[in-house]
Formats: structure tokens, sequence, C-alpha cells
């Protein structure tokens, strides 16, 4: 649970609180912040995420869920992207002290606002499991294609709607449905030759489920040689964890391209037959 936005009086209420108020089961990330949701908030939230990321095990299933504090009337665009598409992402108005007349007054605005912010914790938690539900369990699940290597803008535009949506959304697993089914319309099934009964494709290649030969993934003792945000896109989507050793079994329509972009943009050359490729764009 990553809460962001937070400065001062505020950042000091949140810290005395246990972080099991906001996330009972794993860990909350709070850093301080000086300039609201600047691109160097994100990136020590990031840094620190990855930091506690690298120390669980590669199985273990994690939820990315941020909490970001909002000023009112602010445009959060530029902030919520360095999140995407591996987070659930819900913003929360900040406080409003302009009634406060006393520091009494003001502690008491903040105090409420402090329990609040753990009832949207609490929301945030349901939304993300919701998520993680479907992309865990899932073999052939759009919501999992890799972004850079499927590359096309059917994928973007449905990882766009639900990460812009999902925190917020009244009912989670409907807004996933209809994505999900907008997405199989305009991209819809085909049928490989080797026998599997559908797979995805973006036209040059066959995204196929690996089914239950899972012989690479993402390590976390190799990270160090990837950049901020690899790992967390290894390890979920849209808030949801899912598993971590899931990659799709790509091949040529006509043939295999001489390379392909990893996880950070790194050109890497495939197998002769194939490439396998997990949902963040690492090459496995």
């Amino acid at each position: 649970m990553i809460v962001a936005g937070a400065a001062g009086e505020l950042f000091d209420a949140l810290a005395s609180e246990s972080s099991k108020a906001f996330a009972p089961n794993g860990d909350r990330i709070l850093r301080p912040t000086r300039g609201g949701l600047s691109a160097d908030h994100a990136r020590d939230l990031l840094a620190a995420s990855r930091t506690r990321l690298k120390a669980l095990s590669e199985a273990t299933l994690v939820n990315t869920i941020v909490l970001a504090i909002t000023p009112a009337g602010a445009d959060d665009t530029a902030f919520r992207d360095h999140f995407f598409p591996f987070a659930l992402y819900r913003p929360v108005s900040e406080p409003d002290y302009s009634e406060a007349r006393s520091v009494a007054k003001r502690n008491q605005i903040r105090n409420r606002f402090v329990e609040r912010l753990k009832r949207e914790a609490i929301a945030a938690r349901h939304q993300a499991d919701i998520v993680k539900g479907v992309v865990s369990r899932a073999n052939m699940n759009p919501l999992l294609l890799p972004v850079r290597n499927f590359d096309r803008n059917e994928l973007n535009d449905l990882l766009r709607t639900v990460y812009d949506q999902i925190g917020l959304a009244q009912d989670a697993a409907a807004l996933l449905t209809a994505a999900t089914r907008q997405f199989e319309v305009a991209m819809p099934y085909v049928k490989p030759p080797d026998g599997q009964r559908r797979c995805f494709s973006n036209g040059a290649h066959l995204f196929k489920s690996p089914g239950n030969d899972r012989h690479g993934y993402y390590r976390n003792a190799r990270d160090a040689d990837h950049q901020l945000t690899c790992l967390l896109n290894a390890r979920s989507r849209l808030g949801g964890g899912f598993a971590y050793d899931f990659h799709f079994d790509c091949v040529a329509v006509r043939r295999l391209n001489t390379d392909y972009p990893d996880c950070h943009g790194q050109r890497r050359v495939p197998k002769s037959t194939h490439v396998n490729i997990a949902p963040s764009d690492a090459i496995i």
C-alpha cells in the first residue's frame, strides 16, 4: 500500500499510525513530499516499493495500491502515469482546512481525514483483490498482455480504461468484464495451428498460453540490471498480483523479429522458434 502526497503535519500523523491499519497483510510505503505529487515523490515511493518487493519471494502474490492524497482541482495525470499499468490508483481529496479557526479544529480535521484514509485503504484493498482474482487465475486474459510487444492501440485503450477507473469503480468486476469484452470484440481470439483452442494475435505474432510449462520468470536477483518499475510490473497488473512465472509463448505469423524490447526497452534476441514474453515485457 503506497500512500502518496502526505506532507508536514499530515505525514507525521500518518507515520504515527500502525502500518497494519492500511496494509494488514503487507507493507505501507509512506514517504514525505515537499512538492506535492511530483516526479521526485513518485520515484521515491517507487524505489521504496521496489526495495520491499525484492525482499519477498518471487512466488508471493503482491497487490500494488496507490492512495494518492490529491489537492482539490489538481491535475495528477503526470504523477499517476508513474504507476501505470501495474498499480491500482485511488485518488483521495486532501483535507480542507479552510474552516479551521483554531489549532484544535485543524487537528480535528486532520484526524478525521486519517480515519477516512483508513477506510479508503480498505476499499482499495477490496478493489485490488477483485483484480487479483481475475489476473492470477486466467491464462488467456488480455489484461496481462505485454504492452510493448503486443503494441496495439486496442491494448493501450483497455489498460488505460481500467487503470483510470478501477480505483473508484462502484463495481470493479463489472468494469473488468466490460472492458475485456470490448477488447475481445476489437481483437478477437484466433486459433493457433498447434492445436490450442485459442490465443491472442496482434497480426504479426500469436500470443499463446504456456499452460503448465512455466519454465522461466523475472528473478529478483537480477533486478539490479533493470529500471525502477521493472520488478513492480513483473508482479502485478492494475493492482492485482499475478503468477510470477506466467508468460506468453509467442510465435511469428510469418517470421520472428531479429530482436524484441524487454521490460525497460533493451533489445533481446529471441529463441530460434519462438520468444517467451512476460506481462511486464520481460523476455524470459
